[in-house]
């Protein structure tokens, strides 16, 4: 891809682990007047990606002190494209996992405590979903409704519930 990054520390290891970090910016401006501001017009981390990318740095500079403790090698991929493009699923066919025997993504989760850790075996906050609604309906004639089917009270339910999901 053009603008991920991939590191391998090898310790000598039997196996290989992945970690990995978002590091993509939204199309957002910025407006917080902050010093460490991004410095590209409508482009910010707003979701937490640059907290992301600096776990998955600091897990690279501890993990490289303990050099040869290591019992398996590490693989750090720097991943773009999480929010808008899904591009871990073209990472992993480009073979950014291939050798890997475990993944973890490194992610803030908020309502964790601080210096807490958490995973399960399976997925974990492993989709950016896109999806598309077509409602299609039959005119006819404002005198005679029952000939037709009207698509409005469906997309006002849609419409509602996609607001009230957002809000959750």
């Amino acid at each position: 891809m053009r603008n991920d990054v991939i590191g391998d520390l090898r310790c000598g290891g039997e196996g290989t682990i992945c970690l990995r970090a978002d590091i993509d910016a939204l199309p957002m401006a910025e407006e917080t007047g902050l010093p460490y501001k991004s410095t590209i017009d409508g482009m910010m981390h707003a979701c937490g990606h640059d907290g992301h990318t600096a776990m998955l740095v600091g897990a690279a500079l501890v993990l490289d002190s303990l050099g040869d403790e290591l019992p398996n090698n590490v693989r750090f991929v720097f991943q773009p494209g999480e929010e808008l493009a899904c591009a871990g699923r073209e990472l992993v066919q480009l073979g950014a996992c291939d050798g890997c025997h475990a993944a973890y993504a490194i992610h803030a989760w908020p309502g964790l405590p601080v210096g807490a850790v958490s995973t399960r075996e399976g997925p974990l906050f492993a989709s950016s979903s896109h999806f598309e609604i077509t409602v299609k309906g039959k005119g006819c004639h404002g005198a005679l409704p029952e000939k037709g089917r009207t698509r409005f009270p469906l997309r006002r339910g849609l419409s509602r519930g996609c607001r009230v999901f957002t809000r959750r």
